[in-house]
């Protein structure tokens, strides 16, 4: 086919507008399971604490002797206070006057814009923290506090480095200012 001579066509002409859609894809995952699976609290102070407790081994060998004689009782476990510190996390956003003002495609504010993707972001950085093995940080004038991660307190079934031998363990604490007060894993990773 043959374009008629001096016909105008699109390859030459000026001025013409681009064809962009009003629409803005995120192409990044954005699930988190394992932070919208566990409960949420809100912290009163920069160290939270609970107890935890545990039942004795079971045992095959509890068959008594109808009216004995109790002469003695088994010794109680008490509960063990443990406790993590409340990490701040952060993403920060800045638009200028200008660009919120400005006729944008995909978005009519970039503000809002920009704050629903930091959100995002956040989740995904405290969904990440949650799988890493970082031990817990009480901070100070200048370090953060750091949240001890759900690899700080597996205490079984790990799989440990090559230079690894046990299992690794949380150290427990007394209350915030008192001596002792590590939170998350012990064993120095």
């Amino acid at each position: 086919m043959t374009l008629v001579t001096n016909a105008k066509n699109t390859y030459e002409s000026k001025g013409l507008r681009e064809d962009l859609a009003n629409v803005i894809y995120n192409i990044s995952p954005t699930d988190t399971p394992g932070l919208s699976s566990f409960g949420r609290a809100s912290a009163k102070a920069t160290t939270f604490e609970w107890q935890t407790d545990t039942l004795r081994t079971a045992i095959s060998t509890n068959a008594q002797l109808e009216g004995d004689a109790i002469t003695s009782y088994d010794s109680r476990a008490a509960s063990v206070r443990v406790g993590n510190y409340a990490q701040i996390s952060r993403v920060l956003v800045s638009v200028s006057g200008t660009v919120e003002q400005v006729d944008k495609a995909g978005r009519s504010s970039e503000m809002a814009f920009q704050m629903a993707k930091a959100s995002k972001e956040l989740k995904r950085d405290i969904e990440k923290n949650i799988f890493e093995n970082i031990a817990g940080n009480a901070g100070g004038a200048t370090t953060a506090r750091t949240t001890a991660t759900l690899g700080a307190w597996l205490k079984s079934n790990t799989d440990k480095s090559a230079t690894a031998s046990a299992d690794p363990t949380y150290t427990t604490g007394g209350l915030p200012g008192t001596s002792g007060q590590t939170y998350g894993r012990s064993d120095g990773t």
